[in-house]
């Protein structure tokens, strides 16, 4: 009695601390918004020119997601009720253990406690992924933008237009750190929260016997965390790549001057400027400090939670 008291107590802690998050994580997106507003601002005075058509697909795979968040939760508690209505400790967990004997109230409590607990542990999580996946995306066409301007640069006209590139350089390393800086806390708590919702899956599956409406909700919180683990990792990621690729064209615009002898026509201030650009060590999005988003990320927490997980589980 007292191990599975003590696997409950470890289920119970992973929960609350989800929920605990969840509320965390809100305030921390409050907390920074100024910045996010100030990055906004950026973003939008240098909106990149996608073409009509990448930009319609663009709007339209995004409310798609924004519709797929909302629809979902609906959705899911409505398999939750077909799959537990005939479950008397489902019902009387949302009542805190009072018995309801009318099937109807039972079917509409036990709906929108299940609705709640989906919005709570998916779709807001999703949400908030999404919105940073947003501006991760927004800055790395920032960067895009920036690098085919200084690809193109005609080099006789270089020493024209280094007082604009240097001006423009300088936002963009302001958009870089505003970046960092207001998705730093919300970055660390989501991975935490998913981290936190696989563990949970983890320990279930060692299980002989999950009842079926339990199953869909392992089945569905271990995809939102993959999900969100995911997608974090792969924008955070192409945002690096496209830092580092300003860097390298740098490096080659210093080199065709060179090749083309027109160094000599950029003051002293305008060559240390694009030697900078080409030592600037490459940006990568941090959770709290604490951890790089690179591309070995993905495998390496992966890889720890399944490890540490089963410690855990196992603990006696």
């Amino acid at each position: 009695m007292a191990a599975f008291d003590l696997a409950d107590l470890k289920i119970a802690i992973a929960y609350v601390l989800v929920d605990i998050l969840s509320i965390v994580l809100r305030h921390s997106v409050l907390h920074q918004k100024k910045k996010i507003y100030r990055l906004m601002i950026i973003l939008n005075l240098h909106k990149p020119q996608l073409k009509s058509k990448g930009r319609r697909i663009y709007s339209r795979v995004i409310h798609f997601i924004i519709l797929i968040i909302i629809i979902l939760p609906f959705l899911l508690a409505a398999l939750f009720v077909y799959l537990s209505i005939e479950e008397d400790d489902m019902v009387e967990f949302y009542t805190f253990g009072h018995y309801i004997a009318d099937e109807t109230s039972r079917i509409f409590i036990c709906y929108i406690g299940s609705y709640m607990y989906y919005v709570v542990y998916m779709a807001y999580p999703c949400f908030v992924t999404l919105s940073m996946c947003v501006l991760v995306f927004r800055c790395s066409l920032y960067l895009q933008q920036f690098n085919s301007k200084l690809k193109n640069i005609q080099l006789k006209a270089f020493h024209v237009k280094r007082f604009d590139i240097i001006g423009d350089y300088n936002m963009m390393l302001e958009t870089v750190r505003l970046l960092k800086d207001s998705l730093s806390s919300p970055l660390f708590i989501s991975l935490i929260s998913s981290f936190l919702l696989m563990y949970v899956t983890l320990y279930n599956i060692l299980k002989e016997d999950i009842p079926t409406f339990y199953m869909v909700e392992l089945i569905c919180n271990t995809i939102s965390a993959a999900l969100i683990l995911a997608v974090l990792s792969i924008f955070s990621y192409r945002f690096s790549h496209n830092f580092s690729e300003v860097s390298a064209t740098a490096g080659m615009l210093l080199t065709n001057l060179n090749q083309s002898n027109l160094l000599h026509l950029c003051d002293k201030r305008t060559l240390f400027f694009i030697k900078r650009i080409e030592k600037q060590r490459t940006v990568h999005l941090s959770a709290c400090g604490m951890l790089e988003i690179k591309r070995s990320f993905l495998f390496t927490a992966f890889g720890t939670l399944f490890t540490y997980g089963l410690l855990i589980v196992n603990l006696n």
